[in-house]
């Protein structure tokens, strides 16, 4: 299980990335967790597109992200316009999505 203080750090370094490129949209941005520690995290991509999991994200939020993206490329805000911030939704905006690779050495 992911510890929330982890989590929270993934959730800063996605949102400094977004901010760093000046992203605009919804998108994913994809970490490698260092599993012999479950602490250490690394930044390995971001796809500035829905990702084809996004309607477990809608199951959670209970928002639908690709009204969203729509709403966001006619030029509105997501916090002035659409009323979405961490202060108005349970689930923070920021959805960590994991995926395990195993690999086995002999």
């Amino acid at each position: 299980m992911l510890a929330p203080a982890v989590r929270q750090r993934m959730v800063e370094a996605a949102i400094r990335i977004g901010k760093a490129i000046s992203y605009v949209g919804l998108g994913t941005v994809e970490f490698i967790l260092d599993c012999s520690n479950m602490r250490d995290f690394y930044f390995l991509e971001v796809n500035t597109r829905l990702q084809v999991e996004h309607p477990v994200t809608e199951a959670v939020t209970g928002l639908d992200l690709v009204q969203i993206q729509i709403e966001i490329a006619q030029g509105k805000s997501i916090l002035a316009d659409l009323h979405l911030d961490q202060a108005t939704t349970e689930v923070p905006m920021v959805a960590i999505a994991g995926a395990i690779d195993a690999s086995v050495s002999t």
